[in-house]
């Protein structure tokens, strides 16, 4: 849902808790609900390049 509004409205969407390049037990913590250490630094370098990206164009 929140991909296809955020395409309606020409937004940058960015899914930041599906991703097969990173393994599920290092990025969640340990109620396997919230993001972990690891997996905030995944968030915050994923965060980055969109931001970069943008900023070039």
């Amino acid at each position: 849902m929140s991909r296809r509004l955020c395409e309606t409205r020409d937004i940058a969407f960015l899914d930041l808790t599906h991703t097969d390049k990173v393994d599920p037990k290092r990025f969640w913590a340990v109620d396997g609900f919230h993001p972990g250490t690891f997996g905030y630094v995944v968030m915050a370098d994923a965060i980055m390049r969109l931001l970069f990206d943008g900023a070039k164009e």
